[in-house]
């Protein structure tokens, strides 16, 4: 009996407190709160090239948008549809050199995620017919961001276009014959990120070059993304 006589107590305290918020003008429900705002995302490039996977539950908008305000920490997602040749290699190199670079490099500085979309990748077009050594240059741009926390949304994985193998050139009697598949040695004695490139697209696994070369670390970087090994003569 106990236990009805507090159900019927607690009725009775409920109705008491809709009839009091009643006459104070107040639903007896729960007044509902206002909808939280949308996510905010910067899309750099065409806005209606954003998957719709990427789209839901945020707000589209434009580099404009991020032109008028200056602070990418307003934005939950930065969506990459589609780079230049030129905002590629600023980005990886970190060059905030026009709105877009800025606004990318701002993103990564600040921990706010950015999501490239495979199609945009300038350069993946020309596959195959493009310079092999400037091909592998553009794709190690690619890793390069992607190495800095950029998403890559596709259906394939970055893979970095195969060098056309080339029948390495003759030498003189008088300098030391390189392994098989090398590159031509390099008489400068320096090697350059410009010169990594021209090499790469001539050597099929070896890169050979005469002792006391100085290579510089952005060459040794193009070696290494093109998955060639550096050989010196006498080493």
């Amino acid at each position: 009996m106990s236990g009805l006589k507090e159900i019927e107590m607690q009725q009775i305290i409920e109705a008491v407190t809709r009839q009091v918020l009643a006459s104070m003008g107040t639903p007896a429900s729960v007044q509902s709160q206002p909808p939280e705002p949308k996510p905010r995302y910067l899309v750099v490039g065409d806005t209606s090239c954003v998957p719709a996977k990427l789209s839901a539950g945020g707000t589209i908008e434009g580099i404009d948008s991020y032109q008028k305000c200056a602070d990418i920490t307003q934005y939950s997602k930065v969506i990459i549809t589609s780079l230049d040749l030129v905002q590629l290699a600023d980005i990886a190199q970190v060059r905030p050199s026009c709105p877009e670079c800025c606004a990318v490099v701002q993103a990564l500085l600040n921990g706010i995620d950015v999501e490239l979309v495979e199609s945009g990748i300038p350069h993946r077009k020309f596959a195959g017919k493009s310079s092999p050594g400037l091909y592998t240059l553009l794709e190690s741009y690619v890793e390069t961001i992607l190495g800095f926390g950029v998403k890559l949304m596709g259906e394939s994985r970055l893979t970095v276009s195969p060098i056309i193998s080339q029948k390495p050139p003759r030498f003189d009697t008088s300098q030391p014959l390189p392994v098989k598949g090398s590159a031509k040695i390099n008489p400068s004695r320096l090697i350059t990120e410009r010169d990594a490139v021209v090499m790469a697209s001539q050597a099929q696994d070896t890169v050979y070059l005469e002792a006391g070369t100085i290579i510089t670390p952005s060459a040794l970087d193009i070696f290494r993304r093109a998955g060639l090994s550096v050989e010196r003569a006498g080493g």
